[in-house]
C-alpha cells in the first residue's frame, strides 16, 4: 500500500510539472499532498510554478510562490536534521532558497551537495551560475564562478562552457584570460567565438587582431555584427573611407534596420576602446 502511495504521489507531481496552466498543475500538487503532507518536492514544484510568474491572475494562489517556498525548507530542514547527507533534501533547499532570493544560503546547500557527490555537475551549474550572476554582493564570486565553470568543462568536455568563463574573465577585466578562453573553443570549433575573441582584442589595443578574427568570422559566414565591428574599429583608428566601406557591407546584411537603431548598435557593439 506504501508503495502504491508513493507512485501516486509522483505521479500527480509529474502531471502538475506537465501543466501549463497553474490551475490545472496546483490541482495535482494538491493531490499529492493530500496522499502526502510533507512532500516537500510537490511544495517546491508549486512554489517554481508561482515564483516564475506563470498564474493567470485568475486564483488567490497568487503569492508569487513564496509561502510553498518556505514550506519547503522548513520540511527540507527537518529532514536534513535527520539526516545531515540527504542529497534530495539539500538539493530542494538550496533551489527554495534560490527561488527567495537568498543566494548565500543556495550556495552553501550546492556546496554541501559536491561535498557529497563531487561530480555532480549539474549542482557545479547552479552554484556557479549563483556565484556569477547574483547581484548580492555577499554571493557574488567571480573565482569561484571561474573555479566551478572550469570543473564543468572537464566533467563535460562541453567546450560552450569556454564562453561563460571567458565572460566571467572579462568581468574582472582578465582579458588575455579570457581571449585564451576564446582561443580554446575556435580551436574545438566553435566559430562563433572569432566575434567574441575579437571584441576582447579591442579593449586590449590588438587592433589588428580584432581586424583578423573579425575577417575570419566574415569568411566563414558573412554576419552584419562582423562588419560593424570592422567597421568600429577603423573608426577609432580614424580611418573614415574604411569604416564607410565596412559600414555599408554592413547595411547591405541588414536593408530594413532604421538609422536610429544603427547608431545604437554602433555604441554598443563593442566595449569602448578609448
Amino acid at each position: 500500500m506504501t508503495d502504491k502511495r508513493n507512485t501516486d504521489v509522483a505521479t500527480y507531481i509529474q502531471r502538475g510539472n506537465e501543466k501549463g496552466s497553474n490551475k490545472r498543475a496546483i490541482y495535482y500538487y494538491r493531490k499529492a499532498l493530500e496522499l502526502e503532507p510533507d512532500n516537500y518536492v510537490a511544495y517546491y514544484h508549486w512554489g517554481e510554478k508561482l515564483s516564475s510568474g506563470l498564474c493567470d491572475g485568475t486564483t488567490t494562489e497568487w503569492h508569487g510562490g513564496k509561502r510553498q517556498l518556505l514550506k519547503v525548507v522548513e520540511l527540507t530542514t527537518e529532514a536534513i536534521k535527520t539526516n545531515p547527507q540527504d542529497i534530495n533534501a539539500l538539493w530542494y533547499r538550496g533551489n527554495a532558497y534560490e527561488r527567495l532570493n537568498f543566494a548565500v544560503e543556495a550556495i552553501n546547500d550546492f556546496s554541501k551537495v559536491i561535498d557529497i557527490e563531487p561530480d555532480n555537475v549539474e549542482v557545479y551549474k547552479r552554484r556557479a551560475d549563483l556565484k556569477f550572476y547574483c547581484g548580492n554582493s555577499k554571493s557574488k564570486d567571480l573565482l569561484g564562478a571561474i573555479d566551478d565553470y572550469s570543473k564543468i568543462i572537464v566533467l563535460t568536455n562541453d567546450k560552450n562552457y569556454y564562453h561563460v568563463r571567458a565572460w566571467v574573465k572579462e568581468e574582472l577585466h582578465l582579458y588575455h584570460e579570457a581571449i585564451e578562453d576564446y582561443t580554446l573553443g575556435i580551436e574545438a570549433g566553435i566559430n562563433d567565438y572569432y566575434f567574441y575573441r575579437a571584441r576582447v582584442k579591442e579593449v586590449v589595443y590588438d587592433y589588428e587582431g580584432a581586424i583578423d578574427d573579425y575577417l575570419k568570422g566574415i569568411e566563414i559566414a558573412p554576419r552584419f555584427r562582423y562588419y560593424m565591428g570592422l567597421c568600429k574599429i577603423y573608426y577609432n583608428k580614424n580611418e573614415i573611407d574604411q569604416a564607410q566601406e565596412y559600414f555599408d557591407k554592413a547595411i547591405e546584411l541588414a536593408p530594413d534596420i532604421d538609422e536610429k537603431d544603427m547608431k545604437l548598435y554602433f555604441n554598443n557593439l563593442a566595449v569602448a576602446t578609448s
